[in-house]
């Protein structure tokens, strides 16, 4: 949660698509999101044989930043 959290302050998002190696991602974004409420919106892609397919961006309010730092530093 440490990481994604880390991810969201810095970059502002977080996806699926930046974690593909963390079975737990939509665990992790489920509790950060009770904690500090996420903006979800939906994006589709294509893979490479042309299927489409959908993934949530989740972003981070800028007035929640403070409070997601501050809990980020509860973490450690």
């Amino acid at each position: 949660m440490q990481e994604i959290l880390l991810q969201l302050i810095e970059e502002g998002r977080v996806s699926i698509m930046d974690f593909p190696y963390l079975s737990g991602f939509r665990t992790r974004i489920s509790e950060l999101n009770r904690l500090i409420r996420l903006h979800p919106v939906r994006y589709t892609g294509h893979n490479k044989y042309g299927r489409e397919y959908t993934y949530v961006k989740h972003f981070l309010y800028a007035d929640k930043l403070v409070e997601a730092e501050n809990i980020y530093l509860g973490m450690k």
